[in-house]
């Protein structure tokens, strides 16, 4: 996170650079309007899924948004109430299917409050201890179906347009749902029943119609080429954003030729949420410490955190890509530091912040925003449309927003999957991750998806390497030498563990080189000291262990496995119990604990002790310990 006096030598930059170029100021200014045009919908619809009210649902995105935009890892994000998140918000507060059925609504509320203030910290102390960098374990097939995932669920997401309310249910968007014995009434936010519009439905061909209108403005507005020049002042393609241009153009069609002229209609913001509504007073969550329900609030509030910061640090790294720059240096600390803090303070004022949205964020890069002041603007224009323009907004089809994200999700899905898969141009292994994370996004949900590839790859990338192990013997009269290549740990130890077994034609001494091989676990020293135990108690010689790097004598070091020094002048070795003393052998036969520390061709400096000694193990001349059975 910046300092306050780096913020404010960037934001004295930022205000330079925008009056050097006036016409990058007016390009962000528009699309914060655009975006922000787009969210009050998106936001309204994930207020009734998560429970609470339309106006709660937008300020969640105002708080949120604006903390992400300010303080966040990369500039152009934007950030608001997110699909993901809302459903798990709905399992706190359902009053009939959720957690908490026994409580009041307004109690439930509250737990909630809170939860999303628990997530908050959260977040915030995953970016101080560094959490972001677990993204280094994405490989690439993750990303792809990231990409896909999302593409599918924003898509799936604006098929509502293609809905109407059920009228022959009587059950209203705004239902008094029953609460338990006790308890006050209680108005529950919940959206009607929805049905899909018929091909015999001239609303059909009407919201078609628009969704086209909007995509090709989308679309090819910024493939014009050349000017027009009106005297002083010149035209073109880009003196306004294609999504703008979208809205501006199917609200006119709407207004002026469906229902001036053909006496005909869609649906519009209006008929989603009515935009109307006082700022909601700061209110810090109540919840008493001696509560029973702490239990649900860490819980729900580690799956959320997941998920936001999943979503948050994926999009930040899609947005990267789609401006063609680098991800910044310290980018997840601050969107996550930025995304804890926006949470955190949305739950004060009795809502429940979000995370990134991706497809926002998207619109916001593609139409050429590239500072923050974009997506500063987004937040403000979502809290001047909670003050005055909420009127105004309403009027805007839904079919609009709809056109333009399906051009969001026509640039953002990886049409080269199809050639992954059916050109088999990447290994079986591969598409499968790509298609897990795909489907998980869409049937479970972005974060699921995300840590499924990953522990696919995991898996997979294990399974291989343990194939990667190569072991070949070479036998003289006196000596077996073993040399071992690859990596060695819990998935190729049990293969190493069988090839080491003497058999009972081999001579007493044997020698294990790891000089091409690495210890990376446990599991890798355990089964070195099992045969070395092993071949002492049935063929009564020693087993010396050549090559070992200093990160496996770390580990032998560290595990006790250490039994004696030795100083070799040029090759590093540790030998085995078969090489110590008889007495000691007896000693440890007896006890079953490890045989004491011994020193060969150099005298033990006095005073010294076993951890002292081994403190020049890095050393290529210092001394080397001995494996222990």
């Amino acid at each position: 996170m910046q300092a306050p006096g780096a913020l404010a030598s960037h934001a004295s930059e930022s205000a330079k650079f925008y009056a050097r170029n006036p016409v990058q100021l007016k390009t962000e200014l528009l699309n914060g309007l655009a975006v922000a045009i787009m969210q009050v919908p998106e936001s309204s619809a994930f207020a009734f899924t998560a429970g609470i009210a339309p106006m709660q649902g937008l300020q969640s995105t105002f708080f949120i948004g604006l903390f992400a935009a300010a303080l966040g890892g990369m500039s152009g994000m934007i950030s608001g109430m997110a699909g993901a998140m809302a459903v798990v918000q709905n399992h706190i507060v359902a009053p009939t299917t959720g957690a908490l059925v026994e409580l009041c609504s307004a109690d439930r509320l509250q737990i909630l409050y809170m939860t999303m203030f628990v997530t908050g910290v959260m977040q915030i102390l995953l970016g101080v201890f560094q959490a972001h960098k677990l993204l280094r374990l994405l490989p690439y097939p993750v990303h792809v179906g990231f990409a896909n995932g999302l593409a599918i669920v924003i898509g799936l997401a604006q098929l509502t347009a293609f809905k109407v309310t059920d009228t022959s249910n009587s059950a209203a968007a705004m239902a008094t749902l029953s609460e338990p014995a006790g308890c006050p009434p209680s108005v529950i936010p919940t959206m009607g029943p929805q049905r899909w519009l018929s091909f015999g439905e001239l609303e059909l061909w009407l919201v078609l119609l628009l969704v086209l209108l909007a995509m090709v403005a989308m679309e090819f507005q910024p493939r014009i080429r050349g000017t027009l020049r009106l005297g002083p002042i010149t035209v073109t393609s880009r003196v306004i954003p294609s999504s703008l241009t979208a809205m501006i153009l199917t609200t006119l069609v709407e207004h002026l030729v469906y229902r001036l002229g053909f006496g005909v209609r869609t649906k519009t913001v209006g008929d989603v949420a009515t935009l109307r509504g006082a700022f909601l007073p700061f209110a810090f969550p109540s919840l008493p410490l001696g509560s029973p329900h702490w239990g649900t609030v860490f819980r729900f509030a580690a799956t959320l955190t997941a998920i936001g910061s999943v979503e948050s640090l994926m999009t930040l790294e899609l947005c990267a890509g789609l401006a063609k720059r680098e991800v910044p240096r310290h980018a997840g600390f601050q969107e996550q530091v930025a995304q804890g803090l926006g949470n955190l303070v949305a739950s004060l004022f009795s809502t429940i912040g979000g995370s990134a949205m991706v497809g926002q964020s998207s619109l916001n890069v593609m139409a050429g925003s590239r500072g923050r002041l974009g997506s500063v603007t987004a937040s403000l224009w979502i809290l001047l449309i909670i003050a005055v323009a909420g009127p105004a907004i309403e009027l805007l089809p839904v079919a609009s927003l709809t056109g333009i994200l399906f051009i969001v999700v026509i640039h953002t899905f990886e049409w080269r999957t199809w050639r992954y898969l059916f050109r088999r141009e990447m290994r079986w292994q591969d598409s499968v991750t790509v298609l897990l994370v795909s489907v998980l996004a869409v049937v479970a949900d972005l974060a699921i998806g995300v840590l499924t590839g990953v522990l696919w790859s995991a898996v997979v990338f294990a399974w291989e390497s343990a194939s990667l192990v190569r072991i070949d013997r070479a036998t003289s009269d006196i000596e077996l030498t073993i040399r071992i290549t690859g990596p060695v740990f819990f998935t190729s130890a049990s293969t190493m563990e069988r090839q080491l077994a003497p058999a009972p034609a081999d001579p007493r001494s044997v020698t294990i080189d790891l000089a091409h091989a690495r210890l990376h676990d446990h599991s890798a020293v355990a089964v070195l000291q099992a045969a070395a135990k092993t071949w002492f108690r049935t063929q009564g010689g020693h087993m010396r262990f050549v090559g070992v790097d200093a990160h496996g004598r770390r580990l032998l070091v560290a595990a006790g496995a250490v039994t004696s020094i030795h100083n070799a002048a040029e090759s590093v070795y540790f030998a085995a119990k078969g090489a110590v003393e008889k007495e000691a052998l007896a000693q440890d036969r007896e006890s079953g604990g490890a045989v004491v520390l011994e020193l060969r061709d150099q005298d033990e400096p006095a005073g010294s002790t076993s951890r002292e000694r081994l403190a020049s193990l890095g050393s290529p001349t210092g001394y080397h310990p001995v494996v222990s059975s």
